[in-house]
């Protein structure tokens, strides 16, 4: 849902073009009456969240994306944005909503929860998140506290007057908690804690280019201000929209990345065995999380051993959840330690020899490594070398 003669912005090559927002035949199909709707010419449409006819078409179609869907390996995560402008959970930019906040147009958690459950329902498997919504209204504590991730649009925004910085997301956290200027019912009062088990995710306000051609506001200051914000909320994405780094920023851009979301790196390896075959073979590992967000999926540690030829002579799986390692409190603090031992059986048949020992976070039930570690030692298939044992007889 488009705002109000909203246009494509750089760099889509649609730039200044209206947008269509929502399609005619679907108005149509929802209200007859739409107030100022000519569908020819005008893109604005403001739907009633309670009329049935949206509800059971909309019930229909989130089922069927989740039949469809949930099983799909390449979604990570989604967005809850089936409510207002945007799908932000607000209604700005509408005509005749001055106050963008749903509270404000007869919405409450009783009208806005049953779209929060729906795709709960169509997406069992799959990590959802929602759009922080204003500090007048309760939905976003009431997801967020039932176990919803969420994401904050126009992150570095510092406009003169009113800017989300300083007034809106202060302004919204602080609602949410429980403490801000208007009561709110569903205030969670362990919302700056939930990042251990659901994901925060940001968006940049118009994007990089923009903010280094008004490097005024946008000082070297403001913007590692700015990500320094995005850590210390443990944000795992950092969207900058598909704009350039311009040079200026470059550096704050690599220190963030460096941080944002999680890192693992091995602090230590200790090997014992007999170095025979069939024998016993511990591997205690020491990994660290030098991120400021855990993995909320889980890629266990898988160890293999190749010979000189470059064959892999075994595998050993571990059944560990590196979902519960997760980074220090703040991002100054040094990374708290995760020790694995794991104990396995060399292969009976083994050759003697040397072999090398590596290491990888694997896509479940395979032998895919899913997540490259901060660590040297990187090999062609995105395994890490760790050492040389020798095998005797």
């Amino acid at each position: 849902m488009a705002g109000k003669d909203e246009v494509y912005y750089n760099p889509s090559p649609n730039a200044g073009k209206k947008i269509l927002g929502v399609p005619c035949w679907i108005k149509k199909q929802i209200d007859d009456n739409t107030i100022g709707e000519t569908c020819a010419d005008d893109n604005h449409f403001v739907v009633d969240y309670k009329n049935p006819i949206l509800k059971k078409k909309l019930s229909r179609f989130i089922k069927a994306m989740g039949k469809r869907y949930n099983n799909n390996a390449n979604i990570l995560r989604l967005d809850v944005g089936l409510i207002g402008t945007w799908g932000e959970w607000n209604l700005a930019s509408q005509m005749g909503y001055q106050q963008p906040s749903l509270g404000h147009h007869g919405y409450n958690v009783k009208d806005l929860a049953p779209y929060i459950q729906l795709m709960r329902n169509a997406f069992p498997d799959k990590q959802l998140s929602i759009d922080l919504t204003s500090p007048d209204d309760e939905i976003t504590g009431y997801a967020i506290a039932r176990g919803l991730g969420w994401r904050a649009d126009c992150i570095g925004d510092w406009q003169a007057g009113w800017n989300h910085m300083e007034n809106g997301y202060p302004d919204t956290i602080n609602h949410i908690l429980g403490n801000g200027y208007n009561q709110n019912n569903y205030a969670d009062t362990s919302f700056l804690n939930r990042w251990k088990q659901a994901p925060v995710d940001f968006e940049v306000c118009q994007d990089l280019d923009y903010w280094s051609q008004n490097d005024n506001v946008y000082t070297i200051e403001k913007v590692k201000q700015t990500f320094d914000f995005a850590l210390d909320s443990h944000a795992s994405l950092f969207n900058m929209k598909s704009g350039n780094v311009p040079l200026i920023y470059k550096d704050l851009v690599n220190d963030l990345i460096k941080k944002l979301g999680y890192r693992f790196e091995i602090s230590s390896v200790e090997i014992s065995s007999r170095f025979q075959p069939a024998s016993a073979i511990t591997i205690a590992s020491i990994w660290k999380n030098t991120g400021v967000a855990p993995s909320y999926n889980n890629y266990p540690v898988m160890w293999r051993l190749r010979n000189n030829d470059n064959h892999i002579v075994t595998y050993f799986e571990t059944n560990n959840d590196i979902r519960t390692w997760l980074p220090a409190d703040d991002r100054d603090s040094n990374a708290p330690k995760h020790k694995q031992i794991n104990t396995f059986n060399l292969p009976y048949d083994i050759k003697p020899g040397n072999y090398k020992l590596e290491v990888a976070l694997v896509e479940p039930s395979t032998t895919t490594a899913k997540i490259k570690l901060g660590i040297d030692g990187i090999t062609h298939d995105n395994w890490h070398y760790i050492d040389t044992i020798n095998i005797n007889h």
